[in-house]
């Protein structure tokens, strides 16, 4: 076989496989981002295709395994490091995802996704081992600066300040999440943000 000719196989297949995702056809992106892995091994975009891909289908653990592989490949790569953290949360070893979304931030440090899901942990974790006040309150901060009014950042913020026991400012960044939630018509998570306030104005 020729490099060239297996290079051009494997982009042709991994564009057939982005159609067949977009198309709501997991299973067909799945084999086609594989096909594209037989030509080349080492071609980290489709290896983390395919592992996005598998998650997206509920087969998380095959995809924990990807993108580990595309992270022997690009040791750096942040968003494989969040997906893999995003993956390991599904499976609860959130220990394990903690390391992923600091590593994601070790590379870039304003990798706003990898912010908001530590700082969402290090506020929240039932693992009393894990939260951390201060951080929570770090982190929360990079994701709720880096979007204007992201409601689900914000809310993350107030958590971490309600972890660190400033529940003034944990009841007012909740009030900015709820009016950011009703703007943008997510009722469920607007719900989740009333309960929080809740919480807060009794100091829990």
């Amino acid at each position: 076989s020729h490099p060239h000719y297996d290079l051009s196989l494997a982009l042709i297949h991994t564009n057939v496989g982005y159609a067949m995702a977009r198309l709501g056809n997991p299973n067909a992106a799945i084999e086609e981002f594989r096909k594209a892995l037989d030509y080349q091994p080492r071609y980290a975009e489709a290896r983390y295709n395919l592992a996005t891909a598998l998650f997206k289908d509920g087969k998380t653990g095959p995809a924990i395994e990807e993108y580990k592989k595309v992270l022997s490949i690009k040791p750096n790569d942040v968003e494989a490091h969040t997906s893999l953290g995003n993956a390991l949360v599904q499976e609860h070893r959130v220990r394990e995802a903690v390391e992923q979304y600091a590593a994601a931030l070790h590379s870039a440090p304003h990798a706003v996704l990898s912010a908001n899901n530590l700082a969402w942990i290090l506020a929240v974790s039932p693992d009393a081992s894990l939260r951390d006040g201060p951080k929570a309150i770090k982190y929360a901060k990079i994701a709720a600066d880096s979007e204007n009014e992201n409601p689900v950042f914000i809310r993350t913020l107030a958590a971490a300040y309600a972890e660190n026991g400033q529940f003034r400012e944990a009841i007012e960044a909740a009030q900015v999440a709820l009016q950011g939630s009703g703007r943008t018509g997510d009722f469920e998570l607007a719900q989740e943000i009333r309960s929080d306030i809740d919480r807060y104005e009794r100091g829990e």
